[in-house]
C-alpha cells in the first residue's frame, strides 16, 4: 500500500479506535455490558501481540486494539478498570 492508501484507511478506522475520551461498551469478559469513557489507551505490556508482517503490524497500530489496553471509567460511577482494547466497541 502507498502512503495515500494508508492515510485513507486511517481516516476510515479513526472513529472506531478506542481513544481517550471516547465512550465504549465492553463486549466480553467479566465487565461485559459496561458502558463508560476511556481515560487511557496504550500498549499492553503484559500480553504482547504475536509477530506480524510489517503491513499487518501497521494495521494493528491504526486500529489501536490488538496488543493495546484501555482504562474505562464506568457511567454508573463504579470503580475504573483496565481491559484489552479488542474487548470494547466505541459507541457512536
Amino acid at each position: 500500500m502507498n502512503q495515500k492508501e494508508w492515510d485513507q484507511l486511517s481516516e476510515k478506522l479513526e472513529p472506531a479506535r478506542p481513544a481517550k475520551g471516547r465512550r465504549v461498551i465492553v463486549t466480553t469478559g467479566c465487565h461485559a455490558g459496561v458502558i463508560g469513557t476511556v481515560t487511557w489507551h496504550g500498549r499492553n505490556r503484559w500480553k504482547p501481540s504475536s509477530r506480524l508482517s510489517p503491513e499487518r503490524a501497521d494495521l494493528r497500530e491504526l486500529m489501536g486494539t490488538i496488543g493495546y489496553r484501555v482504562r474505562i471509567v464506568p457511567d454508573d460511577g463504579s470503580e475504573s478498570f483496565f481491559v484489552d482494547a479488542d474487548k470494547v466497541v466505541v459507541k457512536f
